[in-house]
Order: C-alpha cells, then sequence, then structure tokens
C-alpha cells in the first residue's frame, strides 16, 4: 500500500477539529485530513512543530530514498548529489519552519 500523495499541509483552521489541535492535510486529495496534533497543556510551539514534522513526511521519504539511490551509486554524479543536497535542506526548512 502506498501512502497519500504529498505534499502534506499544516492546516490551521481545519473544518471539524477544535481550535487547540492543528491538521495535516493533503490538498492533492481534497484537502483530505491526515493528522490532528492535538495541544498538550498549552504547548503550542510544540503542537506545530510537530504538526510541521508530520506534514514533511513525504519529502523526507521521497529525499531518502533519493539519498541512498546516490550513496548505493558508484558513478556519484555530481547533479544527483546536488539535487539530494537541495532536497534534504528543503525538507529540513519545511519540518523546522525555517525558510531557504
Amino acid at each position: 500500500m502506498k501512502h497519500t500523495l504529498g505534499p502534506w499541509l499544516c492546516a490551521p483552521n481545519t473544518p471539524g477539529i477544535k481550535p487547540t489541535t492543528r491538521g495535516v492535510i493533503a490538498p492533492r486529495s481534497e484537502n483530505m485530513l491526515l493528522a490532528t496534533v492535538y495541544n498538550p497543556a498549552g504547548r503550542i510551539k510544540e503542537r506545530e512543530a510537530n504538526a510541521r514534522l508530520i506534514a514533511t513526511a513525504p519529502e523526507l521519504l521521497e529525499i531518502a530514498r533519493a539519498s541512498l539511490s546516490y550513496l548505493e551509486d558508484d558513478s556519484k554524479s555530481p547533479r544527483r548529489r546536488q539535487a539530494c543536497l537541495e532536497g534534504a535542506r528543503a525538507a529540513i526548512a519545511k519540518a523546522t519552519g525555517e525558510t531557504t
């Protein structure tokens, strides 16, 4: 079985869930709600970080596969290396809420 296609996004004010939670949705799948992240005892920043990490799962899987393929390849193409680096940086930025 395959997972729901990415990208996945953190959705503020997701219909049907409490304001103290954060939803993770899949825009390509009619904004299907994939996960609900709860806010334990006012820990809003932690909730947001957890939601971002969940939303980054498809990109993290993709870059892990690309990096493994690159590392297993004997030719070590500079173009593939650069693509792996850029993908990893983008996934980390999305997961941490930073911009690149």
